[in-house]
């Protein structure tokens, strides 16, 4: 177990699937014990792919997985054999398996608008819990900020004093937040990190952008191209704000993908085809998780965040934001890896992705799935 890993979090399991249209796809090593680890090795990205292709070549798909009972303790001595993994419902073979022991590289980014100034002493503070609990003995991470503009704080570095001090001299005040581009630039950012680093964009913010040049299925592009986990600490300036939005009493009501809102009602199909013929991911992920689950005050950000594998969390009280640091550093370092290869002639669109495992009394979540773009012509 990584240093700064509690086992006090409820069962969430989390499969980050980097699509079989992706063009950048994880390896890992022979399927071994427990005791036993050894770090996948991915295959390195094709620099000449433009970031909005995904290709159809590539039929394995790579997954961290984390499984926990029904206390929250985390699982780490699961065999291969204890794996079951379905895409669009057929069983797939897991043919790479063992307990991830990728260092983490953290894109971490930052709102410093005027809209959270109250939450400043708080997020400020909690840059020894960054460093000591997500960052552990071998990570690295790098700070970034959106207000009126994008800035880089600290590039990315192993350093832990470098990291708390970018954290602890950030000021808040601005009067816009360009999210969406400061998530670009930690996903591009992430994207040239060691393909052997387990790649994770953590935002702590409010989940509405304010005139990025950038969307949010311009982040997912990059993010499913480089194997990259979202994860999500909302923050809010007052208590209505954190409270669930009601169940929409017209079903036909579709989630308003810029402002947030209703859940796609599951007889709508996603809109797959972009500007220019590129895949519209938001609108994948957004159909996805409505299939599978109601998920409340489910905006853009939380359809996005899932897609991807990551949480998001929506802390109701400040003191809550080191709880939810504490609860994904838990999730990332007691994960395992496992990837299977896609039985018969992968069929373009929309794959579903469930796994589940033989013992008892565990709790198993996974990531919704991907799209398959078609083959060229």
């Amino acid at each position: 177990m990584r240093r700064g890993t509690r086992l006090r979090l409820l069962g969430i399991l989390l499969l980050t699937a980097a699509a079989p249209a992706m063009s950048v796809h994880g390896q890992l090593p022979p399927a071994q014990s427990s005791s036993s680890r050894k770090k996948p090795v991915q295959q390195q990205a094709n620099p000449g792919t433009p970031a909005s292709t995904i290709r159809t070549q590539v039929n394995e798909v790579s997954t961290p997985v984390t499984v926990v009972d029904k206390h929250g303790n985390f699982i780490l001595d699961l065999q291969q054999k204890d794996f079951h993994v379905f895409d669009n419902g057929a069983e797939q073979h897991i043919n790479r398996w063992g307990l991830d022991d990728h260092p983490l590289a953290l894109a971490l980014v930052i709102e410093t608008s005027s809209h959270v100034d109250m939450m400043e002493r708080e997020i400020r503070s909690n840059g020894i819990v960054v460093t000591e609990t997500l960052m552990a003995e071998d990570g690295e991470a790098a700070v970034i900020t959106a207000g009126d503009t994008v800035d880089l704080r600290q590039p990315f570095t192993r350093d832990h004093d470098a990291v708390e001090k970018a954290i602890k001299g950030l000021r808040f005040g601005d009067a816009n937040m360009l999210l969406y581009d400061a998530m670009w630039d930690g996903a591009e950012l992430l994207a040239k990190q060691p393909d052997t680093s387990h790649r994770v964009l953590l935002v702590i913010a409010e989940a509405q952008d304010g005139g990025s040049k950038h969307k949010l299925d311009n982040v997912l592009q990059v993010a499913q191209r480089a194997n990259i986990s979202i994860y999500t600490i909302g923050l809010s300036s007052t208590a209505a704000d954190l409270r669930d939005d009601p169940v929409p009493k017209d079903p036909n009501d579709e989630l308003d993908v810029t402002s947030g809102g209703y859940l796609v009602p599951d007889a709508v199909s996603p809109r797959p085809m972009g500007v220019g013929g590129t895949v519209d991911l938001l609108s994948v992920a957004i159909f996805l998780v409505q299939r599978v689950t109601h998920i409340r005050k489910s905006h853009a950000m939380g359809a996005a965040v899932a897609f991807t594998g990551g949480t998001y969390y929506h802390p109701f009280k400040d003191r809550n934001i080191q709880i939810a640091l504490s609860h994904i550093a838990d999730e990332l370092h007691s994960q395992y890896a496992l990837s299977y290869q896609l039985q018969g002639a992968p069929q373009p669109g929309v794959h579903q992705i469930e796994v589940r495992v033989d013992r008892p009394h565990l709790t198993v979540r996974a990531r919704l799935g991907y799209y398959l773009t078609p083959p060229s012509p």
